[in-house]
């Protein structure tokens, strides 16, 4: 008690020593204000560290650790990041013979993907995002996913009638397995994942090279060569993969894998917010060529958001 009444003591003759000089008071004045802009780049990090206010914090919430992965190649896929991708694989590709040749719900794709689980778990239709923490391109593209989330089914009122999905996977992410590898380029954990599906993304790739959003947007071969041979170090950071489980998918012949972008466009979140709306409403369109058997282009300049989905609500 005595030790608290001598600090107390202290402080009061301190504090009546500052108001009774003048040239004091400026100084402690000019002094706090250079520590609280010194401190600002601190604080700053520290909540980005925290996922608060930084660019990367929306797709932190959405996102699926590369951490317990399998170390033989015989183990079930294990960490979140395995299990997506591997439901994914098993339930795309899958085509009927025409449309309106096989009845949805009475197909053998309908009974897997309902004996699966898949939707439950992650969605009937959803992005599956590929990012890094620190990336500008990543940035840009958190903008128009952030608008589009929060205009869903109001602003943003053109799509398909679903709940908005998205996931991602860190392609910086570290994993506590890193410590059984020399953690070279080709050998870092989100690169050990990619390891795990080279069927998958040789298959996919095809797939993805074939959409509209390819032969339309003169994207570059490159990107889809990438994902084809899994170069290491060169797989696009953002990738942006859109899953589609939904029947009018199935009878488009884009079942599960479904499209694919690797950049958001748009000068504002508006418009990028934009540009993801129609990749989730696959604009531009295809449809069956009879004649031809195979699916043909129909994109044009012409907004057909509705498109995809009208065609089939009428049978």
């Amino acid at each position: 008690m005595n030790v608290i009444k001598s600090l107390g003591a202290r402080f009061n003759k301190l504090w009546r020593w500052i108001k009774e000089t003048a040239w004091v008071q400026p100084l402690l004045i000019v002094g706090a204000i250079f520590a609280i802009i010194f401190s600002i780049p601190k604080f700053s990090t520290w909540f980005e560290a925290m996922g608060i206010g930084s660019s990367e914090s929306y797709f932190t919430n959405y996102k699926l650790s590369l951490e317990g992965e399998k170390k033989e190649a015989d183990e079930t896929a294990y960490t979140r990041a395995d299990k997506i991708t591997q439901a994914i694989y098993e339930n795309s590709f899958a085509y009927p013979e025409a449309p309106g040749s096989v009845n949805f719900a009475s197909s053998e794709y309908a009974k897997k993907l309902a004996a699966s689980g898949v939707k439950e778990t992650y969605g009937e239709k959803f992005f599956l995002v590929y990012v890094e923490s620190s990336s500008t391109a990543c940035s840009d593209a958190q903008a128009g996913f952030e608008t589009l989330t929060k205009g869903w089914n109001t602003t943003y009122g053109i799509n398909d009638g679903r709940s908005f999905k998205i996931h991602t996977i860190y392609a910086d992410e570290t994993s506590s397995n890193d410590e059984d590898y020399t953690v070279t380029e080709d050998q870092k954990a989100f690169n050990r994942y990619l390891n795990n599906f080279t069927d998958f993304w040789e298959e996919a790739a095809g797939r993805l090279e074939d959409t509209p959003y390819k032969t339309n947007g003169s994207i570059s071969d490159s990107y889809y060569e990438n994902i084809e041979k899994v170069k290491v170090g060169e797989w696009q950071i953002p990738t942006i993969l859109l899953i589609d489980f939904s029947e009018e998918a199935w009878v488009a012949g884009r079942a599960g894998i479904s499209e694919a972008a690797f950049t958001v466009t748009g000068a504002s979140s508006i418009e990028k917010a934009q540009f993801l709306q129609k990749m989730w409403n696959h604009v531009p369109m295809v449809e069956w060529n009879a004649e031809e058997s195979t699916y043909k282009n129909v994109a044009s300049t012409e907004d057909k958001s509705n498109i995809f989905r009208a065609e089939f609500q009428k049978n």
